[in-house]
């Protein structure tokens, strides 16, 4: 898959960009009314099929603020997380490390 060809090259918004877009193309395949705005779609496919199948502390319409961010901007930042409409996702890659320093 492309996205994870993506992840692998750490070309991290690359990768967002195509799962989102991939959420879009489900959303509409999915839809009652294809002909409704992306929004509707993608938060309804989400709500429907996504959220309950994975552990995330968010709402579809937040992923929707997430995907219009990436998408549209490259950036974690949408017009509806700048609204204070949805809270801004974040995204961390690579793995946490923390140690202790032992007192001397």
């Amino acid at each position: 898959m492309v996205a994870e060809f993506c992840v692998q090259a750490r070309a991290t918004t690359p990768a967002l960009v195509l799962i989102y877009s991939a959420i879009d193309v489900v959303g509409w395949l999915y839809a009652a009314n294809p002909s409704a705005s992306t929004g509707p779609r993608f938060t309804s496919w989400v709500a429907k099929y996504l959220l309950p199948a994975v552990n995330l502390d968010c709402s579809s319409r937040e992923l929707y603020g997430a995907r219009c961010g990436i998408v549209h901007n490259f950036s974690t930042e949408s017009d509806l997380s700048r609204k204070g409409e949805v809270r801004q996702i974040v995204y961390l890659v690579g793995a946490i490390v923390t140690s202790r320093r032992s007192e001397q």
